[in-house]
């Protein structure tokens, strides 16, 4: 079970750690700060609110409180504590010296715990390793969650309209270690993942659509991974391209009690349409064959939709949006998408389209580094959903 789809926060090439700061500070408002403060936090060119400075030099222990937006699991928060073995300045200054043309993230280890009010919860310790001036990039996490979920089925003739309420329990385990291709832009690598899977549905133990043995189960596998970045930007791309793919292949000969495999695709790109108008593409895809356990079925992942809420054995999700930089560090965007689920891929074409777009604000935050911050507010299928925006929404 890739459990890092359904936490309120995704390892991610930026790093845990080094984007729930980022929301810390866009929460400290620009009168408060003076003095010292002023040096690092305001930009001396246009005397805006600026993080480039603290990005650039932070280092050591840094705890951040969080802000949890995922509507699966309702509005909560938590408080990570990172450790930055390296700063980004140290990352420029290798650039500088012509060792790298791309900017380095550093590696940060270190711990979150988080609590939502619908009583899910959940902690863990997570390490982002990079090494070799970014030829070699690590990421490790052991998380223990509880979280209080719906199940709606899978497939258009099995979807349960009121949803099932249901614990999951499960503490998880990821392993992934990627290598840069010569001097290239593309990594390949290799991951691990497990989970021991506890399940309390409250209704009982007989669920439509839900194999007994699924309830309490072991979930692990391995995984190929194959990454082509082309972006502009780490945080907030402009231009560019990036691809992923992974090939996750679950057996009892990796400690698990499941047979299957998912294939995940993902393609993004970014358009500059005019000097202040950005165009964002995403396509995605995860198909899966065998004995997939109900709680690892793709599900569309969409801004407006909850996680989990529209699942089957293949997804494929297209997804657009359009950023306007209107006013100096300011910018709108507004977004659209669709998702659709089959148990064939052949079952695409008749498939429901679940559509959900809207809009939103961003803040350039660090011009330094061209990340922009802020929130959205999605119309789903069902639903109204605001969420926090650190970079890209993809």
């Amino acid at each position: 079970m890739n459990m890092t789809r359904i936490l309120p926060f995704k390892t991610t090439r930026s790093g845990v750690a080094l984007r729930i700061a980022i929301l810390l500070l866009v929460l400290c408002p620009r009168y408060a700060v003076a003095g010292k403060l002023k040096e690092i936090f305001i930009d001396p060119q246009d005397n805006h609110f600026d993080i480039t400075k603290f990005m650039s030099e932070m280092k050591g222990f840094i705890p951040v409180p969080f802000v949890i937006t995922e509507p699966a699991v309702g509005y909560g928060g938590g408080l990570a504590v990172g450790f930055f073995h390296d700063s980004i300045a140290s990352s420029e200054s290798r650039l500088q010296a012509g060792e790298t043309d791309r900017l380095v993230p550093p590696s940060i280890s270190g711990g979150a715990a988080f609590y939502t009010e619908n009583e899910s919860w959940g902690g863990g310790l997570f390490h982002q390793g990079i090494w070799e001036n970014d030829t070699i990039n690590y990421e490790g996490a052991l998380f223990v969650a509880s979280l209080n979920l719906e199940f709606f089925g899978s497939g258009e003739d099995s979807e349960l309209p009121a949803g099932l309420k249901y614990n999951i329990e499960a503490p998880f385990i990821l392993q992934e270690i990627m290598f840069r291709l010569h001097d290239s832009d593309v990594f390949a690598g290799l991951k691990y993942i497990y989970a021991n899977i506890e399940t309390d549905f409250e209704i009982g133990d007989v669920v439509p659509g839900v194999p007994k043995e699924d309830l309490s189960s072991a979930d692990a596998g391995i995984g190929l991974a194959l990454k082509y970045d082309l972006l502009d930007n780490m945080f907030t791309p402009n231009r560019g391209h990036e691809i992923e793919a992974n090939l996750n292949i679950h057996d009892d000969v990796f400690g698990g009690d499941f047979s299957y495999s998912e294939l995940d695709i993902q393609w993004q790109g970014f358009y500059p349409v005019h000097k202040k108008l950005v165009l964002g593409v995403r396509l995605s895809g995860e198909f899966t064959t065998g004995d997939v356990p109900f709680y690892a079925l793709p599900f569309v992942e969409l801004r407006g939709v909850p996680a989990m809420r529209y699942q089957d054995s293949n997804v494929f999700v297209a997804d657009s949006e359009v950023r306007w930089d209107f006013f100096e560090r300011y910018s709108l965007v507004g977004f659209v998408g669709s998702g659709w689920t089959g148990d064939t891929i052949g079952d695409f074409g008749n498939a429901e389209a679940r559509v959900a777009g809207g809009g939103g604000v961003r803040y350039l935050i660090a011009k330094g580094f061209r990340l922009r911050t802020g929130f959205d507010v999605a119309v789903g299928p069902e639903d109204v959903v605001f969420y926090l925006t650190m970079g890209s929404a993809w």
